[in-house]
């Protein structure tokens, strides 16, 4: 293969889009591949010399490949995003967790079809809009690291990828400001540059909620018990899919003082409520680890910084990893950690590891 030869993932907006130019102002040999997730299915990429029938996405990721000259090829992947992160998505939320369907996404359907599509079109290196680094450690080990701009970093995202993905991607963003970038695309007439950005889940429609896209799936939630912060039941919640941790508003109770989502129970139904003020905790396990910047271990204890969200800043805390199970000790309470959402673990903001609030 040859090493100056990269794919990138083209998904019509503005990120992709100056990734290609970037790519080519460094002397790179690139194309590009849309991902359709939605529609369609293939057994190898297929190349797009007419985006006139094609979906807004594409017409835009077409335009950009128009305008650098490179060619744009498609991979269908619908069934494969259906089954792993659609699934997994209403799964978790069933189970009284809140997913973020992008880390699972980014290993196991984007990443993971950008490589196979890369080996299929010889292709060593693929790249994506991400903001973020990589890079290599004393220890052998690819590392993810934070990216330059600190409104749109992305780093917590891809804790979840495997060595082999870091070793092969590039993220020609990572020192760039996304503010710069549309204003690089604008200057080339880039359609993605006028298209503003999707911060929602990807298929959930604005039509759309997650609870309706759950039960189109697994089928209706009963109502079951609110239980108040005294331990007694105190309402009727209208189906556990419908609160997350942390929740304040919306839950249609009056218990003639604030309370919050403390706790979803989905085996027993119920949801457990805690007065304001009680949403903090200073200690949180994690499981489900993806060690990146560090080595597979069972046995550390040490100060890491995490980060419990993606929106968090990093917070220094005390990490123990023991059998395969983290604990957290935080010196100052945290706000609302949240099962099923992921603490993503940093030195020097680096990646070292990953995984699952429990």
């Amino acid at each position: 293969m040859n090493n100056k030869k990269v794919l990138v993932g083209l998904s019509g907006g503005v990120d992709s889009a100056v990734c290609v130019k970037t790519l080519l102002d460094d002397g790179y040999d690139v194309l590009g591949l849309y991902l359709d997730m939605k529609n369609e299915n293939h057994n190898e990429p297929v190349e797009i010399t007419d985006a006139s029938s094609e979906n807004d996405d594409i017409k835009s990721a077409y335009q950009c490949a128009q305008k650098y000259g490179i060619k744009l090829y498609k991979f269908g992947c619908a069934e494969a995003f259906d089954k792993i992160v659609k699934e997994n998505f209403a799964r978790e939320y069933a189970l009284g967790r809140t997913p973020n369907p992008c880390i699972v996404c980014n290993r196991l359907v984007k990443f993971k079809f950008l490589l196979d599509c890369a080996d299929s079109l010889g292709c060593e290196k693929i790249a994506t809009g991400h903001y973020a680094k990589t890079g290599m450690g004393d220890n052998g080990r690819y590392f993810v690291k934070t990216g330059d701009d600190c409104k749109k970093e992305q780093s917590y995202m891809l804790w979840n990828l495997t060595q082999e993905q870091i070793s092969r991607v590039i993220f020609p963003l990572g020192a760039t400001v996304k503010t710069d970038n549309f204003e690089k695309a604008r200057a080339d007439s880039l359609i993605a540059a006028e298209r503003g950005e999707s911060l929602d889940i990807c298929f959930i429609t604005k039509d759309d909620n997650y609870a309706d896209f759950i039960e189109r799936r697994l089928g209706k939630f009963p109502e079951g018990d609110f239980i108040s912060p005294d331990g007694k039941p105190c309402g009727k919640h209208k189906g556990i899919i419908r609160y997350t941790v942390g929740q304040r508003k919306g839950l249609g109770i009056a218990l003639g003082e604030p309370v919050f989502v403390k706790r979803i129970d989905g085996a027993e139904n119920r949801i457990y409520l805690a007065k304001s003020g009680q949403e903090y905790t200073d200690s949180l396990t994690v499981s489900g680890l993806n060690f990146v910047g560090m080595e597979d271990t069972t046995d550390f204890d040490g100060e890491l910084n995490v980060k419990i969200r993606y929106a968090a800043p990093q917070t220094a805390a005390r990490v123990l990893i023991k059998d395969g199970k983290c604990t957290v000790k935080f010196p100052e309470p945290v706000r609302a950690a949240t099962p099923g959402q992921s603490a993503v673990f940093y030195a020097d903001n680096r990646i070292m590891f990953g995984g699952f609030i429990d």
